[in-house]
């Protein structure tokens, strides 16, 4: 057994090179000069265990969104509540209530305002960064599932009234498009120059310009529930039969992976173009479509909300609390 200058042990079992990071508490497994990527262990520890710490309580229902600002403030929704967090994790500031049903968060360009997707209240609402809502926009007929900016200001809003919606930042309405018939708007995502993808219940993948011109369908063959832009390019999609794939701008189909078998609510991306995919666990997948890791453990309810910061910190909502991912487990 040795320890390094950053307080890290390592020792050898059975042949495996074993790394432990003390300030975290996390067993990293190491066989064959390859890092198991796969299966991440944790070391028992007889007090609190060190990674609760990184456990965000605060709200008594299922965490339904996340976000997280440029300053690292956190964001997290559910049917009953908004919390606002700082870097760390302290709370700011609470907004809501069952009224209200939070599905999605997209935060404004400029990083001052917070708009929400009211799956309850069938709305869209934008509040300050103090929490002080500033409006509401009632124009949707049914629950309001997902929201993201656009990159020219406002927001895109759709939901199960099967129409997307672009909102001005001062909550008009810009244009609306309806989508076929009895096929709810699950997930939306945002291109840089404002093009929005559709992840769409009818088994279909979409593409709409910002004047709101719609450009292409793709038919897929499952439910999708979720759409990312990836910063590498394309666009990622999630849904049933545990299902992830990619796309092209143009709408061609570049490669389809399957984590387990359950449904696949939420996805994120980070800066390198990593892809982060939320069931009942969280997977990791390279910009290819390759499995990177699976943390498939102690989760029994879906991970329905991901997000990551621009230092690469990964947020998830594990049932009713948000839990910092790199923090609890360390891929070596």
């Amino acid at each position: 057994m040795t320890r390094d200058l950053e307080e890290h042990i390592y020792f050898s079992s059975t042949g495996t090179v074993c790394k432990v990071i003390l300030p975290v508490g996390v067993l990293i497994k190491k066989a064959g000069g390859a890092s198991s990527r796969q299966t991440v262990y944790r070391m028992v520890d007889s007090g609190d265990p060190p990674w609760e710490r990184t456990r965000f309580v605060g709200h008594s229902m299922t965490v339904s969104a996340l976000a997280v600002d440029g300053s690292k403030r956190i964001y997290s929704g559910s049917s009953n509540r908004l919390i606002a967090r700082d870097k760390v994790g302290e709370e700011l500031w609470s907004w809501g209530s069952s009224d209200d049903g939070i599905h999605g968060i997209a935060l404004d360009v400029d990083g001052m305002g917070i708009y929400l997707a009211g799956y309850s209240s069938q709305s869209v609402q934008k509040l300050d960064r103090d929490g002080v809502k500033l409006w509401a926009f009632q124009g949707h007929t049914s629950q309001v599932r997902t929201v993201a900016a656009c990159p020219l200001g406002g927001v895109y809003s759709a939901g199960s009234d099967m129409t997307l919606r672009r909102i001005s930042a001062d909550g008009e309405e810009i244009w609306s498009l309806t989508a076929v018939e009895k096929n709810p708007i699950l997930g939306i995502a945002s291109d840089q120059d404002g093009n929005i993808y559709l992840a769409c219940a009818n088994k279909s993948a979409r593409k709409v310009d910002v004047d709101g011109v719609a450009v292409w369908q793709l038919d897929v063959g499952v439910t999708l529930q979720n759409a990312v832009v990836s910063p590498l390019g394309g666009i990622a999609f999630c849904g049933s039969s545990g299902t992830v794939l990619m796309t092209r701008s143009d709408g061609t189909e570049v490669w389809r992976a399957t984590i387990g078998v359950d449904v696949v609510q939420g996805l994120e991306a980070d800066r390198s173009g990593k892809l982060y995919a939320g069931a009942k666990g969280v997977w990791a997948l390279d910009n290819g479509g390759s499995l990177l890791w699976a943390l498939p453990e102690n989760v029994s309810t879906t991970v329905k909300a991901l997000a990551v910061d621009e230092e690469g910190r990964l947020l998830a909502g594990v049932g009713n609390d948000v839990v910092d991912l790199r923090q609890v487990y360390k891929i070596y």
